[in-house]
């Protein structure tokens, strides 16, 4: 959506809709609030029944979006602006060294 470093909004398709994420500082979303947030702000009255046996919500992010998967509450699942992720892994704060 933009090419400014410091803007973490980006776009997601749920269910073949287009969801467009508002900038936030931290760029992260959680699956709950995605899910809160989108009937009031896209088409949502459009989007279709997924055709996989998933049951649920289809998710499509753009590359570079981090998902991170907590252990336990799925609605927990949070994802995290490509901006954001570029940002961390510049300032060395994605990976830490595993020791093992």
């Amino acid at each position: 959506m933009t090419d400014d470093p410091a803007d973490n909004r980006f776009s997601i398709s749920v269910c073949d809709v287009q969801v467009d994420l508002p900038h936030r500082d931290d760029g992260e979303w959680t699956l709950r609030e995605i899910l809160d947030w989108a009937p009031e702000h896209s088409a949502w009255h459009t989007r279709k029944r997924c055709l996989s046996s998933c049951g649920g919500s289809c998710l499509i992010v753009p590359e570079g979006t981090l998902v991170e998967v907590p252990k336990g509450e799925a609605m927990q699942v949070t994802l995290v602006a490509p901006a954001e992720v570029a940002r961390r892994i510049a300032e060395g704060r994605m990976w830490a060294e595993s020791g093992t």
